[in-house]
């Protein structure tokens, strides 16, 4: 977990927002942490892939490279589908939860806690949006990267095709005349 996850987490937690009373606050807390690492995460992936892209025609393709970021990109994707049906059961659980209180919270505090984890939600969901087109884009370019190499085997054998039509029939041709 990265250190300035802690720092920021410790400083909404004593910023004047954080109502102590409430249940959902420290998952909201959380959950805004948690988001910005998504949104790192996913973005990262992004220009891994954008690099990829502008140099594919500089560098070879990188097999190996492009399937680990396959990997990851399937994990994130994983991971925010997880959060989304986290984020939804929470959001669930908050009408019942503050029913239940032994004390009551100002509504418009309820009404503002239930809207941010519904725009977490969103965030999320964008997210997602955008990992699986990172992933999709991904895909197409191990595809152009097979492609090309098969372009260039194509053209390989077409010479060697030639050469051989070139020399053996001479081959040919030459073993039945006999030296003097």
């Amino acid at each position: 977990m990265p250190d300035r996850f802690l720092y920021d987490l410790q400083a909404i937690l004593a910023g004047s927002s954080f109502e102590p009373r409430d249940p959902f606050s420290m998952h909201i807390a959380i959950f805004d942490q948690v988001v910005k690492l998504y949104d790192r995460s996913v973005w990262r992936l992004r220009d891994s892939i954008r690099r990829i892209e502008k140099n594919r025609h500089i560098a070879g393709p990188d097999f190996e490279g492009m399937n680990d970021m396959s990997r990851h990109s399937s994990h994130i994707a994983e991971v925010l589908e997880v959060t989304i049906q986290t984020l939804g059961s929470i959001q669930e659980q908050q009408p019942p939860v503050y029913e239940a209180l032994p004390f009551v919270l100002d509504k418009t505090y309820k009404a503002q806690t239930r809207e941010y984890v519904k725009f977490q939600l969103q965030i999320i969901n964008n997210l997602l949006r955008r990992s699986k087109s990172n992933h999709e884009r991904l895909k197409s370019e191990i595809s152009a990267a097979y492609n090309m190499i098969v372009m260039q085997d194509s053209s390989a054998m077409k010479s060697i095709a030639f050469l051989t039509m070139l020399f053996l029939p001479a081959t040919f041709v030459a073993v039945p005349i006999p030296l003097p």
